[in-house]
Protein backbone atom coordinates (compact mmCIF):
# COMPACT_ATOMS: atom_id res chain seq x y z
CA UNK A 1 0.00 0.00 0.00
CA UNK A 2 2.92 2.47 1.16
CA UNK A 3 4.73 1.51 -2.29
CA UNK A 4 0.77 2.83 -4.63
CA UNK A 5 1.27 5.71 -2.66
CA UNK A 6 4.74 6.72 -2.77
CA UNK A 7 3.93 6.03 -6.91
CA UNK A 8 0.84 7.78 -7.09
CA UNK A 9 2.63 10.95 -5.26
CA UNK A 10 5.63 10.93 -7.53
CA UNK A 11 2.86 10.97 -10.42
CA UNK A 12 0.93 13.54 -9.04
CA UNK A 13 4.38 16.12 -8.49
CA UNK A 14 5.64 14.98 -11.90
CA UNK A 15 2.53 16.36 -13.27
CA UNK A 16 1.76 19.19 -10.80
CA UNK A 17 5.32 20.57 -12.45
CA UNK A 18 4.96 19.73 -16.11
CA UNK A 19 1.62 21.60 -15.78
CA UNK A 20 3.05 25.07 -14.04
CA UNK A 21 5.75 25.15 -16.37
CA UNK A 22 3.57 26.88 -18.68
CA UNK A 23 1.72 28.85 -16.06
CA UNK A 24 5.25 30.86 -15.13
CA UNK A 25 4.95 34.41 -16.58
CA UNK A 26 7.59 35.15 -18.92
CA UNK A 27 10.34 37.26 -17.32
CA UNK A 28 10.77 41.05 -17.27
CA UNK A 29 12.92 42.82 -19.98
CA UNK A 30 16.52 43.53 -18.46
CA UNK A 31 17.36 46.57 -18.17
CA UNK A 32 13.94 48.26 -17.72
CA UNK A 33 13.28 51.47 -15.37
CA UNK A 34 11.21 50.45 -12.51
CA UNK A 35 8.15 52.94 -12.53
CA UNK A 36 8.80 56.21 -9.97
CA UNK A 37 7.37 55.45 -6.20
CA UNK A 38 7.91 51.28 -6.78
CA UNK A 39 8.97 49.70 -3.68
CA UNK A 40 12.26 47.51 -3.62
CA UNK A 41 11.59 44.34 -1.53
CA UNK A 42 14.33 41.79 -0.91
CA UNK A 43 13.77 38.48 -3.13
CA UNK A 44 12.25 35.81 -0.93
CA UNK A 45 13.32 32.19 -1.71
CA UNK A 46 10.77 29.52 -0.48
CA UNK A 47 12.71 26.31 0.77
CA UNK A 48 10.00 24.23 2.14
CA UNK A 49 9.79 21.69 -0.68
CA UNK A 50 13.19 19.92 -1.89
CA UNK A 51 13.61 22.49 -4.73
CA UNK A 52 14.28 26.11 -3.83
CA UNK A 53 12.76 28.57 -5.83
CA UNK A 54 11.22 32.31 -5.78
CA UNK A 55 8.01 33.22 -4.59
CA UNK A 56 7.23 33.99 -8.38
CA UNK A 57 8.25 30.45 -9.45
CA UNK A 58 6.13 28.97 -6.82
CA UNK A 59 3.13 26.54 -7.83
CA UNK A 60 1.23 27.27 -4.84
CA UNK A 61 0.35 30.88 -3.59
CA UNK A 62 2.97 32.18 -1.26
CA UNK A 63 2.07 34.51 1.37
CA UNK A 64 4.90 37.03 2.76
CA UNK A 65 4.67 38.55 6.32
CA UNK A 66 6.65 41.78 6.72
CA UNK A 67 8.37 42.10 10.33
CA UNK A 68 6.35 45.17 10.59
CA UNK A 69 2.85 43.08 10.18
CA UNK A 70 4.73 39.60 12.26
CA UNK A 71 4.80 43.01 15.02
CA UNK A 72 1.09 44.19 14.33
CA UNK A 73 -0.35 40.74 14.33
CA UNK A 74 2.10 39.14 17.39
CA UNK A 75 -0.15 36.83 19.45
CA UNK A 76 0.35 34.57 22.37
CA UNK A 77 1.31 31.90 20.54
CA UNK A 78 2.72 31.30 16.83
CA UNK A 79 -0.79 29.39 15.71
CA UNK A 80 -2.16 32.47 16.53
CA UNK A 81 -0.67 34.77 15.21
CA UNK A 82 -0.17 32.91 11.68
CA UNK A 83 -4.52 31.57 12.28
CA UNK A 84 -5.65 33.73 9.58
CA UNK A 85 -2.80 33.21 6.81
CA UNK A 86 -4.00 30.87 3.91
CA UNK A 87 -3.39 27.64 4.50
CA UNK A 88 -2.53 27.99 8.10
CA UNK A 89 -4.67 25.91 10.24
CA UNK A 90 -3.84 26.49 14.38
CA UNK A 91 -5.21 23.60 16.34
CA UNK A 92 -5.33 24.37 20.32
CA UNK A 93 -4.73 21.78 22.86
CA UNK A 94 -4.93 23.93 26.28
CA UNK A 95 -5.22 27.86 26.86
CA UNK A 96 -1.86 29.91 25.34
CA UNK A 97 -0.72 26.76 23.46
CA UNK A 98 -0.96 25.79 20.06
CA UNK A 99 0.62 24.07 17.08
CA UNK A 100 0.01 25.64 13.93
CA UNK A 101 -0.03 23.11 10.49
CA UNK A 102 1.09 25.03 7.28
CA UNK A 103 -0.13 23.59 4.07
Amino acid sequence: MKKLFWSFHALFVSASIATAQDAVAPPAQAGSPAPEGAASAERVIVTAGAIEHSETESIEPVSVLSQEELKRRAAATLGETLRDQPGVAASGFSAGASRPVIR
